[in-house]
């Protein structure tokens, strides 16, 4: 042990660095390089000055037997209070006139020049950039006059020799500068974040005096000892913890890997294995939820341990706990609020250029819907698979509305809930449990209508138009945002031409259900219907796609015609998908039947669901919409030149639905 001191010692020249500053543990490396290179050296010197003398060289055994000298100087000078840049630049300087010196003379067997590659490196590391780049530079130039003018030293260079050393020492240099100043910004950026660390740490050991901490003693075998804190049974949720195993209290919180870990960690800390800061990073007991026994409570709990050792030799585990539940609740409650804060500016961002009538009419389409929904999950008279094609339809709707506005947060939430519909549909017998969950998740969207009426009242304040928008307006304007997103998320192009829109028809008809139609129609023609503009170019059609809608009187009847120029009904691909679903085709009525397949709840040609189709909601929502209000529906398909539905509605609709 008083060798190893003594080397110690010796090596960093009696200097005490801490291990934990960086900045410090620098320096020491450079002491430990130093005093290396100056044993080294002086040993290799003195060398080679003896055989020097005995070659009767004497001028370069002198020169070696000085370098020697003045290297031993610097070892001196390292021990004293002396600056190390006055040792190191000593003992470079003699480095660099010996390097001079066996450049200049060639060395034995012309080997001077190797000397010289060495210099860079310890030069800018003991001097640093600064000092060290300066000595390079000249010393560079001495070896360059060196190697490539002739006469200047008595050796004699070869052109080829001389560029490839010159080229060699600059790539030392080169790498070397490139080190350092990496390293430099490198020891400056972890100086910082030792720094952050630091006020952190002193920071939170501030906060831990204030809050209630719960002391106790573990031996060896993790059992608890007789003093304690008496806050700690109130934190564990029971009485009397002398003699209880520690692990015993935990075993419903953690998983029996868990307590393996937890021993091991006991032990870790028992046994000193690692040093504080590192047990400190790996304790399992950081932050974990503790089931209070007894009762259906959790708390968040964190828990350190250190080693400590009595008098009589005895070890023990000096455990702290405390009670972070009030703060997870709390960090929970502020990253919530953060959510719906986003959320809410989110959507004010992306409804705020919509006309209010329009917005307007979307909050009272959500109520309806929600009211036919609340309707059906009450109607004893029919079963669950009824209920859920009802409540499919109602959440499709508002769907394909809050897309249309832009609402994406709450489109997406639909979307997942239709999936959950349709897991719960895809069950033979859906129990109470299945249809009290979805009554949950359905409660759960609907809360968002009160942020939505703020957003209008918003939207109010922020909109600059004079008077309220007709319905004839509204239903246009619905229509052509329709298209407009629609088009922008499947890369289609299309246009809305409203050949003739009856004012007559619009005041009689109910006009959410004419415009919850007309939406379901418009997004069908998009999704199925119009083909993307590459493929419509390659058919001689325009890029842009037509969407057309006509509202007139035909007879005793209402007639709406939605149409396009699509790629129309594709029967062989329906057919193909009702092979699939194992629906029976009859060869006679074959296209009748698939007609009325595409109005199937469930039924699509899409493969896949995604945000607008797939789920075969819309047109069956289209044909149960139709019916309901005492309409029929027909339609006329061309394949590869498009599509159209044949909307008839009784005359005065509105007054026969409110008798009834």
């Amino acid at each position: 042990m008083g060798l190893a001191s003594f080397f110690r010692n010796l090596i960093t020249s009696g200097k005490n660095f801490e291990d934990n500053d960086p900045e410090k543990m620098e320096m020491t490396i450079r002491y430990v390089l130093l005093n290396s290179m100056i044993f080294v050296g002086c040993i290799l010197l003195v060398l080679f000055g003896i055989q020097s003398f005995r070659a009767q060289v004497y001028l370069q055994g002198i020169i070696d037997f000085s370098m020697a000298a003045i290297t031993l100087v610097g070892f001196v000078l390292l021990r004293t209070s002396a600056s190390f840049l006055w040792a190191s630049g000593l003992t470079v300087i003699s480095f660099m006139g010996l390097c001079g010196f066996l450049v200049y003379t060639g060395g034995v067997q012309n080997s001077g020049v190797l000397w010289a590659y060495a210099f860079p490196l310890l030069s800018i590391f003991l001097l640093g950039i600064r000092f060290g780049s300066i000595l390079t530079s000249i010393f560079g130039l001495f070896l360059g006059a060196v190697v490539l003018i002739p006469g200047f030293s008595p050796q004699t260079y070869e052109r080829a020799f001389a560029f490839r050393s010159i080229g060699v020492y600059l790539l030392v240099t080169l790498c070397t500068v490139v080190y350092e100043v990496t390293k430099m910004h490198k020891d400056k950026r972890l100086l910082q974040l030792t720094a952050s660390l630091r006020a952190e740490r002193d920071q939170i050991a501030a906060m831990k005096d204030n809050l209630q901490e719960a002391l106790f003693l573990l031996d060896p075998a993790g059992i608890i000892q007789d003093q304690y804190s008496p806050i700690l049974e109130t934190m564990l949720g029971k009485t009397n913890l002398t003699g209880t195993a520690f692990l015993d209290l935990l075993s419903g919180s953690l998983t029996s890997k868990e307590r393996d870990l937890l021993k091991d960690f006991f032990t870790m800390v028992i046994e000193q294995r690692f040093d504080p800061a590192m047990l400190e990073e790996i304790n399992p007991l950081k932050e974990f939820t503790y089931l209070v026994p007894g009762v259906s409570k959790e708390k968040t709990l964190s828990a350190t341990c250190s080693r400590l050792q009595r008098e009589e030799g005895r070890v023990f585990l000096l455990c702290t706990l405390r009670d972070l539940t009030r703060e997870v609740e709390l960090r929970k409650q502020i990253e919530e609020e953060e959510r719906k804060r986003q959320q809410e500016m989110r959507a004010l961002f992306e409804v705020v250029h919509v006309e209010p009538r329009i917005f307007e009419d979307f909050i009272q389409e959500l109520d309806s819907q929600f009211t036919t929904i609340n309707t059906a999950l009450k109607d004893t008279n029919q079963d669950n698979q009824n209920i859920l094609v009802t409540i499919y339809q109602s959440v499709h709707a508002i769907k394909a509305n809050a897309v249309i506005l832009g609402l994406s947060d709450f489109s997406e939430k639909l979307h997942q809930l239709e999936g959950e519909i349709k897991r719960i549909q895809d069950k033979r017998l859906p129990d109470f449990q299945d249809m009290l969950h979805l009554t949950l998740e359905i409660e759960k969207i609907y809360r968002e209508r009160d942020t939505f009426q703020e957003l209008l009242e918003r939207i109010r304040s922020f909109s600059k138009s004079s008077g309220q928008l007709q319905e004839e307006q509204v239903l246009i304007q619905t229509l052509e945002r329709t298209i407009e997103r629609l088009s922008r998320d499947l890369g289609k192009h299309a246009n809305l031409s409203v050949k003739k829109l009856d004012s007559v028809a619009l005041s009689q008809l109910d006009f959410r259900l004419l415009k919850e139609v007309l939406v379901q129609l418009v997004r069908n023609a998009l999704v199925h219907g119009i083909e993307s503009p590459e493929e419509r170019q390659q058919k001689g059609k325009p890029p842009a796609g037509t969407i057309f809608l006509h509202l007139e009187q035909q007879g005793s009847h209402w007639c709406c015609i939605v149409g396009d120029d699509g790629k129309g009904l594709c029967f062989d691909r329906i057919r193909e998908r009702a092979q699939h679903l194992g629906i029976s085709l009859s060869p006679e009525k074959e296209r009748q039947q698939l007609l009325q397949c595409i109005f199937s709840p469930g039924f699509s040609t899409q493969d896949d669901a995604d945000l607008h189709g797939g789920r075969g909601v819309g047109l069956s929502l289209v044909r149960d919409r139709i019916q309901k209000a005492g309409g029929t529906i027909k339609v006329s398909t061309d394949e590869g030149r498009g599509c159209k539905f044949y909307l008839y509605l009784p005359l005065q609709q509105k007054d026969s639905m409110a008798a009834g």
